[in-house]
């Protein structure tokens, strides 16, 4: 097998080759990407064993998901089951394609405790918890671990970028697929950079990039941050500190039946603790004393023209005024 060095500048191609091969078959790959995150976040429900099983079939799955790629260009149909097609294979590559999970789930451990040492995990305990809502520390400490995190799973990456397809296509050993990947992604690293560093500009800058400007107009943070916790209810609705600051959140933007609305489902559903009760107790104060009318809006239209009829004009000392919601009115 013959080692591919690309020039930096098909990092780029490389995205619009992804984008191309999606339009291929989008429904084929939106179904796999929702069956392994419904999957996924079935699995984590179990302790430790769930998490591990996760770890140890991401290099099946990923073989999975590279065969079904072949299948969009070959404009064959993409199926659930092309997800264990590895596991399908010769006893030989089921074994090495395990073991080689069995690598991923070691290197993910060792950098998890890795991790644990650069960044103060205690804090971020009350957001598991639910006891508290989310502070400026917390986010603070979330914001490190995606920076460490990100930097750490580096040499992860390039361990197993290519691997799970070298043991199954190419029937290499383990040891030899990891050594492979390494060598063949740091020998194109100028196009893995410009790849990496597109997508962190879509995913991560432009959206920082955009709240930042909302900040500085001093519009839409409070809209922004509803948009954040609704999706944070959504993936975890037993958090209370998440439902919240979603309450505090419409009322600043006078959503005031919808945050009365979550005050209910916490007093019904949650037994919050203490400092969530304050500041419960705040916004419900808060909502008893908004105006009940937001105010008055309305329009006056001046007709004007002759009559012929000089006397009955002179005589005629009323008008009408035509409110838009109801009858005319004699005035």
């Amino acid at each position: 097998m013959k080692l591919n060095s690309v020039p930096p500048k098909e990092g780029y191609t490389w995205i619009r080759q992804g984008i191309w091969l999606f339009k291929q078959n989008p429904l084929g790959f939106l179904m796999l990407v929702f069956m392994y995150v419904f999957v996924a976040q079935l699995a984590v429900l179990v302790p430790v064993i769930g998490i591990f099983a996760v770890l140890l079939l991401t290099p099946t799955l990923s073989v999975g998901f590279m065969t079904a790629c072949r299948q969009a260009i070959q404009k064959e149909r993409i199926r659930p089951s092309v997800y264990v097609v590895a596991l399908q294979s010769s006893p030989l590559i089921r074994k090495r394609i395990l073991q080689l999970g069995l690598v991923y789930a070691a290197l993910i451990l060792a950098l998890s405790f890795i991790l644990s040492m650069l960044v103060d995990f205690e804090l971020l305990i009350p957001l598991m918890t639910n006891d508290k809502p989310i502070t400026p520390e917390a986010v603070r400490q979330i914001y490190l671990i995606l920076f460490f995190g990100g930097l750490l799973y580096v040499p992860v990456a390039m361990l197993m970028w290519f691997s799970p397809v070298l043991v199954a296509w190419a029937d290499m050993s383990v040891a030899q697929a990891l050594f492979s990947s390494a060598i063949a992604c740091w020998a194109n690293r100028g196009a893995f950079f410009l790849y990496i560093a597109i997508w962190g500009a879509i995913l991560i800058a432009i959206p920082l990039t955009i709240g930042s400007i909302f900040d500085a107009l001093d519009l839409g943070q409070a809209g922004l941050a509803q948009s954040a916790l609704e999706r944070v209810v959504l993936m975890s609705p037993n958090h209370a500190g998440a439902w919240m600051d979603l309450a505090i959140a419409s009322y600043q933007l006078g959503e005031f039946d919808r945050a009365q609305q979550i005050i209910d489902h916490l007093e019904q559903n949650f037994n919050p603790a203490e400092s969530l009760k304050k500041q419960l107790s705040q916004v419900k104060r808060k909502l008893s004393y908004r105006p009940l009318v937001q105010g008055w809006r309305g329009s006056v239209a001046v007709l004007y023209g002759h009559d012929t009829n000089i006397n009955s004009g002179l005589s005629n000392s009323n008008f009408y005024l035509t409110l838009g919601t109801g009858a005319p009115v004699l005035v």
